[in-house]
C-alpha cells in the first residue's frame, strides 16, 4: 500500500484502481481519499447484496474474494463475474436502483460502503473521475462480453485458460501478484457455475494446465509459470489486457519448468513442449459439447456443437 497520504487503506485500494485507468492528480486523490465508507467484514459464501435489493450504497472489495452471480427459477446458480481488491462491483446500482444479481463473498472479505450520494457529488465536482469511473463501467461490460463469447465458443480448456489469464491481469494491474502469483480461491464448483461446465471438464482441464507447465496452484493460490502458452491456450486477445500497465511484469515467460521435466524424461524441451500442446480446437469443441448433445455427434445428425458443424461444413446446408 502507499503512505497513505490521500485518505486510509481503504481509500488508496479504490485510487489504486482507478490509476489503472486514468492518471490522477493530486485533488483527485484527495476527493477519492475524502469519501465516507462504512466497513464491514463478510465470511465466505455470505451475500453482500441481494438480488432484488435496492442499495443506497456501492460496495468497494477491500480485501478477499468476491463474485456477482444471479439465481435462475429451479435455483440454479450462474456467476457473471469475479472481483478483487480494489473492484466496486456494482458501480451500477448509481442508476439502475434494484439490483438483478446478488454480489457474494467467495472469501473472507472486507468490504467498504460507500454511499450513492457521496459518489454522485464527486462526480458531479470532478468530471476526470466521472470519466474514470464510466470507462470502469465499459472495461466490465467488455469482460462480461467475453466471457458470454467464452461460453459460446471456447472449449472447457480454453475457458480455464482465459479466465485464468484475466483474474492474473487483473491482479497485476493493481499490484497485487508477484512473479505471477496470485490468489484465486475459486472451487471447481464455482468455475462450472461461471463457466458453464461440470466439475468433470472443469477437473479435466485443469489437470491438462498442470501437466503442460502452465501453472501450479497450492491452496488458493496460483502461479502462472507460462505466460506465452496460457494466453495462447486461452485464446486471449490483445483488447481484453488492455486496462492492465502493458505486458505482465516479473514473469518469467520462459522454459525452465519445461527444460526441467526434458532433463527427467530424457527428451529435448523442444520435443516436450510438442508433446504437451494443448488439444485441437475441434476435439476440445466436441468434448466440451457432449453434455448438449446427449449422445455420439456422429451419429446425432440433428446435434448442432461445433464439432458436428465442422464435419458436415464440406456438404451444403439447407435453409
Amino acid at each position: 500500500m502507499s503512505n497513505r497520504l490521500f485518505g486510509s487503506d481503504e481509500h488508496e485500494r479504490l485510487i489504486r484502481k482507478l490509476e489503472t485507468i486514468a492518471q490522477l492528480n493530486d485533488t483527485e486523490r484527495r476527493a477519492l481519499g475524502a469519501l465516507p465508507l462504512r466497513i464491514r467484514r463478510y465470511t465466505e459464501d455470505t451475500d453482500i447484496v441481494q438480488q432484488g435489493d435496492a442499495p443506497g450504497e456501492c460496495c468497494l472489495v477491500v480485501e478477499g474474494f468476491v463474485c456477482r452471480y444471479k439465481v435462475l427459477g429451479r435455483g440454479q446458480r450462474q456467476i457473471v463475474s469475479f472481483h478483487i481488491p480494489g473492484d466496486v462491483p456494482d458501480f451500477q446500482s448509481l442508476h439502475l436502483k434494484v439490483m438483478d444479481h446478488s454480489v457474494g463473498a467467495l472469501a473472507p472479505t472486507l468490504v467498504a460502503f460507500i454511499p450513492h450520494a457521496a459518489i454522485s457529488e464527486l462526480m458531479r465536482s470532478h468530471p476526470r473521475l466521472a470519466a474514470a469511473i464510466w470507462r470502469d463501467t465499459l472495461i466490465d461490460a467488455s469482460i462480461f462480453r467475453e466471457w458470454l463469447s467464452s461460453t459460446g465458443r471456447r472449449s472447457a480448456y480454453e475457458r480455464i485458460a482465459h479466465l485464468i489469464c484475466e483474474m492474473f491481469v487483473k491482479y497485476q494491474a493493481v499490484g497485487l501478484s508477484r512473479n505471477g502469483s496470485f490468489e484465486l480461491p475459486i472451487t471447481q464448483a464455482e468455475y462450472g457455475d461461471a463457466l458453464g461446465l461440470s466439475t468433470v471438464h472443469v477437473n479435466r482441464s485443469i489437470q491438462a494446465l498442470r501437466k503442460q507447465g502452465l501453472i501450479v496452484s497450492k491452496g488458493s493460490r496460483t502461479q502462472i509459470l507460462d505466460w506465452k502458452g496460457l494466453k495462447k491456450g486461452g485464446r486471449l486477445r490483445p483488447e481484453v489486457s488492455a486496462h492492465s500497465a502493458g505486458r505482465p511484469s516479473g514473469l518469467r515467460l520462459a522454459d525452465a519448468p519445461r527444460r526441467r521435466r526434458a532433463a527427467a524424461s530424457g527428451r529435448s524441451a523442444k520435443e516436450l513442449g510438442k508433446r504437451l500442446q494443448p488439444p485441437t480446437q475441434a476435439n476440445a469443441d466436441w468434448d466440451s459439447r457432449a453434455e448438449r448433445c446427449g449422445g455420439d455427434h456422429r451419429d446425432h445428425p440433428t446435434c448442432h456443437s461445433r464439432r458436428c458443424d465442422l464435419q458436415a461444413r464440406s456438404e451444403p446446408r439447407r435453409l
